[in-house]
């Protein structure tokens, strides 16, 4: 992901154009919440682009020598991110679940341990 933060803010339009003609995905303020992500200038930026699976942003910043594995960021509209995950115990219901998410195993798993936590997060408790 990149987060852009705009000093002409009349350049908006014409580079959201530009990134979505690269097929990249963008959000701002009108569909950022889109992703779950709440929008806060100071936070987001004016811009929030996305690429799509099998793209990057290049260069890497972390490593100059070679093209990034991996960079942090998603989005919950990449369906190349859904996953398998299976969880076996006494409180765990024999059935297959639709919809789920990676970001639902992280409050599933503190549910399951009996960990109270009073952050919130994108996921949903599926037990």
């Amino acid at each position: 992901m990149v987060q852009i933060w705009l000093n002409d803010k009349s350049k908006k339009n014409e580079l959201k154009q530009r990134f979505l003609r690269l097929n990249c995905l963008v959000y701002d303020e009108n569909n950022i919440e889109e992703i779950k992500i709440p929008y806060k200038r100071e936070f987001t930026g004016d811009l929030l682009i996305a690429a799509k699976p099998g793209g990057q942003f290049y260069p890497d910043f972390f490593r100059k020598d070679k093209n990034a594995m991996a960079m942090h960021g998603y989005t919950t509209k990449n369906r190349d991110l859904d996953g398998i995950f299976i969880a076996n115990g006494n409180d765990v219901k024999k059935n297959a679940m639709k919809d789920a998410s990676l970001v639902d195993i992280t409050p599933t798993i503190l549910k399951l341990i009996g960990i109270e936590s009073g952050r919130k997060y994108d996921g949903k408790v599926r037990i």
